[in-house]
């Protein structure tokens, strides 16, 4: 394996072992003005730079003939159990990261470090997984969504709305109300949600910032929606 993918990985994975296994006080208390994101500091400084080479390195690699099936396995092997593992640590300990070091902190920072390379390997590795999850009644985005049912309704919710001539507003609503309902995790921001929006999968470029839930609503919208969990609950059940 090529030595800046190795790079990457090593730096997520200690950082990953150290930030679950570490209490948060314990780490908060190792803040110093020379090491102000705590006794991580020095995993966050090089966490952007490692990702760019590491985005550029996979791209030539999988221009490799050589590189098949065993290397698009090792690579999941390498990273995704672990972003995995973190996601659900991130999901149950977000609240106390906040209280503790903001809204903007090194949790976060690291987290959306780990969400660009999974998008990054899905990019290359991720069509024919997806579609066997839907057929299989696995949620093939466990990163945003609770769960299947959950990924379902969004579908349900784009479906309807994917040709609209108000796309920001219709899927400003879809993403503040599945969030509030618990749909969404709790984590995954409103420029994500845009960001993942526009990839190759939905094609739903929106142009601006999502709205906030009170210049989004109509009364149609919300009859939509629960009309929306109904079906998706007799498709599912």
């Amino acid at each position: 394996m090529d030595k800046k993918i190795e790079n990457h990985e090593y730096n997520l994975r200690q950082f990953i072992h150290t930030a679950t296994r570490w209490s948060l006080e314990s780490i908060y208390n190792t803040k110093t003005p020379q090491r102000p994101f705590s006794m991580l500091t020095d995993f966050i400084i090089i966490a952007n730079v490692y990702f760019d080479d590491f985005k550029n390195q996979l791209r030539l690699e999988i221009d490799k003939s050589e590189n098949g099936k065993a290397f698009e396995t090792d690579i999941k092997d390498r990273f995704l159990l672990g972003i995995k593992d973190y996601n659900i640590w991130y999901d149950k300990n977000k609240l106390d990261v906040e209280k503790l070091w903001g809204n903007e902190n090194l949790y976060s920072m690291m987290f959306d470090v780990m969400l660009s390379t999974e998008r990054e390997i899905n990019k290359y590795f991720s069509p024919q997984q997806y579609q066997t999850d839907k057929a299989e009644g696995v949620n093939p985005y466990p990163e945003i969504f609770k769960d299947f049912y959950s990924f379902k309704l969004f579908e349900h919710l784009y479906n309807n709305y994917k040709e609209s001539n108000n796309l920001l507003a219709d899927f400003s609503f879809t993403y503040r109300k599945m969030k509030a309902d618990g749909y969404i995790k709790t984590h995954y921001r409103p420029e994500m949600f845009k960001d993942w929006l526009s990839k190759e999968t939905y094609n739903i470029v929106l142009d601006a910032g999502l709205k906030t839930i009170d210049r989004c609503t109509t009364k149609a919208k919300e009859i939509n929606y629960a009309t929306s969990k109904e079906l998706v609950n007799k498709s599912v059940s």
